[in-house]
C-alpha cells in the first residue's frame, strides 16, 4: 500500500484527477502483492458507478487488497489536516473508495 499512501491528495484539482492517481497507485500496489491488476483493480466513472448502484463519484475497487484498505485510506485523507479542494472520499465495502466532487 506504499504507493497509495504516498499520494498528496490536496495537490489535485478534481475528484477525477485524484481517482486516476489512486487507480495507478493501486495498480502498482496490487502488482507488488503478486496479483494481476488487470483483473483485481477497477475504476468506474460517476455514470458507471451510479448504474452499478453506488453514489455518483469515481469508484475504485480492489477486492483482493489488504483488509479494509478503503476504510484506512479514506480516514487518512480526512485526518491529514489538509482538506482536498476537490471534495472527499468514502468507502462502501472497505475494499473500495469513491471520490466525490464537492460543489462549492
Amino acid at each position: 500500500m506504499k504507493h497509495i499512501k504516498g499520494i498528496q491528495w490536496h495537490n489535485f484539482k478534481s475528484a477525477e484527477e485524484a481517482a486516476n492517481a489512486a487507480y495507478l497507485a493501486l495498480v502498482m500496489d496490487c502488482a507488488e502483492y503478486g496479483q494481476d491488476p488487470n483483473y483485481e483493480v477497477q475504476i468506474y466513472s460517476p455514470e458507471e458507478s451510479q448504474k452499478r448502484g453506488y453514489t455518483s463519484g469515481w469508484h475504485l475497487v480492489w477486492e483482493c487488497g489488504p483488509d479494509s484498505w478503503g476504510v484506512s485510506q479514506s480516514m487518512a485523507i480526512v485526518t491529514s489536516g489538509i482538506v482536498p479542494p476537490w471534495g472527499f472520499c468514502e468507502t462502501q465495502w472497505g475494499f473500495d473508495l469513491t471520490f466525490v466532487e464537492e460543489q462549492m
